[in-house]
């Protein structure tokens, strides 16, 4: 009795040597791949994506925050090397393990470690932007563009729904945290799902537990949002809405007012659903003109 992988890789070498293909019924055993573990959620400056903090792409312990001038200026990407894979529709980070473990579909590794790591090894860049119209006093409208990869089923380009509102209710940062949000919750219920029955049921690609090291990810939100970057970063802690648009910041014990708060709280949780499934979310802030394609979505969404 073989497993359902086996049987795949069997039936490959079968068809592409010229042989017919088994006409009797088969019998498996079927895999069983857990699921990761938890892992932290991040807080803070370790929030914020910093090229020479990674350890994906340095392979070695990263440069401390204090090492380098605070706040990192809005970055060119294209100092990243990635690799926009068709098959997973996800672009992915290519790092220390080298170009080639980056290409190589399902595993698009960055980083090479032992199967006994709980550590992210790989990363996904997913670029997010937010738009908003208002047109005087009438009701406004917002819309989410993000882009996962070339021609991926992923990519979004939509208004929201339910929240058009009156003048002043509607802005371009709101707009840029609720995008955040949708792409996070896109991330938690197609991409992961995707992801890791790939990982379950492709041929040759090791014993469960090295399956099961390959399901803990990154995910890199690159945005040109400013705002949305220092917030995250401050927003540490645990914090709630307290009503309207207030958050109660309770690390210090007072209330501060915070614009889209309930906004932000989304995207809290999203990222602790995440975390609770092996996966962390960090912020990338790049230059405005290297965002254009998820912008673009966004704006052609505004109709």
């Amino acid at each position: 009795m073989s497993t359902f992988s086996e049987f795949l890789q069997n039936e490959t070498i079968r068809y592409l040597s010229g042989q017919p293909p088994l006409d009797t019924p088969q019998t498996f055993i079927i895999e069983s791949i857990p699921e990761p573990e938890a892992v932290p959620v991040l807080k803070g400056k370790d929030l914020r994506y910093v090229p020479a903090r990674d350890e994906q792409l340095r392979g070695g312990a990263p440069v401390e925050a204090a090492e380098l001038e605070w706040p990192p200026a809005a970055a060119d990407p294209g100092i990243l090397t990635t690799y926009d894979c068709n098959q997973c529709g996800l672009t992915w980070l290519c790092g220390n393990a080298g170009e080639d473990a980056g290409e190589k579909h399902p595993q698009h590794a960055a980083l090479s470690t032992s199967h006994d790591d709980t550590r992210a090894t790989r990363s996904i860049l997913v670029y997010v932007s937010g738009a908003a119209r208002q047109r005087g006093n009438a009701a406004g409208k917002m819309a989410v563009g993000a882009f996962f990869a070339q021609t991926s089923h992923f990519n979004v380009a939509e208004s929201f729904s339910g929240v058009d509102g009156p003048a002043g209710g509607v802005t371009n940062h709101k707009a840029e945290v609720m995008a955040v949000g949708r792409v996070l919750e896109d991330v938690r219920k197609r991409v992961l799902p995707q992801y890791r029955g790939m990982l379950d049921y492709t041929p040759g690609l090791g014993e469960v537990r090295t399956r099961l090291q390959m399901k803990y990810l990154r995910v890199i939100i690159a945005t040109e949002s400013e705002y949305l970057v220092e917030s995250m970063e401050k927003l540490g802690g645990v914090w709630r809405v307290a009503g309207g648009d207030r958050v109660v910041l309770d690390r210090k014990g007072k209330e501060v007012d915070v614009k889209n708060a309930a906004q932000f709280l989304t995207i809290k949780q999203e990222a602790e659903m995440l975390a609770a499934a092996g996966v962390q979310v960090v912020y990338y802030l790049v230059q405005k003109k290297f965002n254009k394609t998820a912008a673009g979505g966004a704006k052609a969404a505004l109709g």
